[in-house]
This record gives C-alpha cells, structure tokens and sequence, in this order.
C-alpha cells in the first residue's frame, strides 16, 4: 500500500441521520498531518429538523476545518486519526399559523451554532486512492446568541473518499 496522497475528497452521507450530511477536502501538511475543511447541509439533518421543528421549509449551511493527524505504519492498509475541529453553522426554519393550535407561528428563526470539538477515527486504505474514514466527533456546541446553551455532543463519522 502506498503513502497517503497529499489530497483527499470524501462525502459523510450519515450525516443525513444526525446534523446534515458533509463534504470534506483534505490538504496534505507533510506525511502524518492534513488540514481538513468541510461543508455541511444541516437542513438535510433529520436531528437537526427534530429540534428546530419547521413548518415550512428550512436552509442553511455549516463550514469548518481543522487539523487532522494520521498515525500508523509506512503503506499500512489503515490509519488511526485524531484531529481538532471547528465549525460556524447557520440554519433558518420558516413557521406558519397553525389553526390546530390557535395561535400565529408566522416567520423565520435563524441560528448560529458555534462547534468545537475532538474527532478519534480509523481510516482503512483501498485500492486506486478509495478509503472509508470511520470515527467519532466529540463536539461543544456554543450558541453565540444564548451562551446558557452549550453542551457536549457525540457524532459519528462515516466518510467514503478517494485520496489524490
């Protein structure tokens, strides 16, 4: 098995159970460290609808990026991961009046979401560049307009990608 390459493209369709699914691109920093950064659609999240609820329609988007840092033998079929993380999201749910419950829910609600957090994971290395990254994020969601809403939050990650 050859080295890593020096850039990756991967897709987390899980994402669509949990908070949106992601698109991520990876730069090479040297042989064991990578930039990561992604692009989430949290309106594609089926958690992320639970808790905001909209009656309407909903938008928005998530971008981040941090440090990855791959460990493991030269041309190992695998690599452990750890990386730091952080990510600005910002979703917007759209309300209607609702004659069941008697009272006007008209309008819009925009948040912003602050993450920071660990991600421990495994990438198992294929043939022709094909990997499929598994691991955990453990994220601290900050929100910038109510800071009495932060808590620890556990993620999984499931990528399929293809390194360059």
């Amino acid at each position: 098995m050859s080295e890593m390459g020096q850039f990756s493209l991967s897709v987390n369709p899980a994402g669509v159970a949990l908070f949106g699914p992601m698109v991520n691109a990876e730069v090479g920093l040297g042989q064991h460290l990578r930039f990561n950064t992604h692009f989430r659609f949290p309106s594609l999240g089926f958690f992320t609808r639970v808790i905001y609820s909209p009656t309407e329609s909903m938008g928005g988007y998530g971008v981040g990026g941090g440090i990855m840092g791959f460990f493991g033998k030269k041309g190992n079929w695998g690599k452990l991961c750890l990386g730091l993380l952080v990510e600005y999201s910002k979703t917007i749910a759209e309300y209607y009046y609702d004659p069941l419950s008697s009272y006007y829910t008209g309008g819009s609600s925009t948040n912003k979401i602050l993450v920071a957090g660990l991600h421990a994971g495994y990438r198992f290395r294929f043939r022709k560049g094909f990997f499929i990254h598994t691991g955990m994020y453990f994220f601290r969601k900050f929100w910038p307009d109510r800071p009495d809403l932060v808590f620890p939050l556990p993620q999984p990650d499931i990528r399929f990608g293809f390194e360059f």
